[in-house]
């Protein structure tokens, strides 16, 4: 898959009113790098209320995701309009062990501007679905999660 194959598959994900949804709780001026295999970072933002994707790199992302090469096809298969069942899927996707199937992430921010960003926002759109889904993984309270994320932090 090429570059611009990704970008149209991811923004096309990106636009969908259920990620705009699981977007809400995010500030305007959240920005994240999404990256596919070795291409160049694209920027995922929130600007003016709405998710936004370009194809060009973050200034200051405060995360970046790694995508596998084929995570954009994969997203924009899924079926769902509910925030939980995608939500539970990325976190499978994070845990897999094919590379091409595979999302990791890297945290640049620290916790009070994840916090302050609206990124546990986010993940509370999920709702109990997706928060017993984290508690299975040993992620069931704040606490362990904000562990987690400054064990991500480079």
């Amino acid at each position: 898959m090429n570059s611009e194959t990704s970008f149209f598959q991811l923004r096309s994900f990106f636009e969908k009113p259920v990620c705009q949804k699981a977007a809400e709780p995010l500030k305007d001026g959240a920005e994240l790098a999404i990256q596919v295999g070795d291409e160049a970072p694209f920027s995922l933002f929130k600007q003016r209320g709405q998710l936004t994707l370009v194809p060009t790199a973050p200034t200051s992302p405060d995360m970046t995701f790694v995508l596998g090469g084929e995570i954009p096809t994969l997203l924009n298969q899924l079926g769902s309009n509910e925030i939980a069942e995608m939500g539970i899927s990325i976190f499978n996707w994070m845990l897999e062990k094919d590379n091409n199937k595979r999302i990791s992430a890297k945290v640049h921010a620290d916790s009070f501007s994840i916090l302050r960003k609206g990124y546990f926002g986010v993940l509370a759109q999920g709702g109990l679905p997706v928060m017993q889904y984290l508690a299975t993984k040993g992620l069931g309270n704040l606490g362990k999660l904000k562990s987690t994320l400054a064990k991500m932090r480079r």
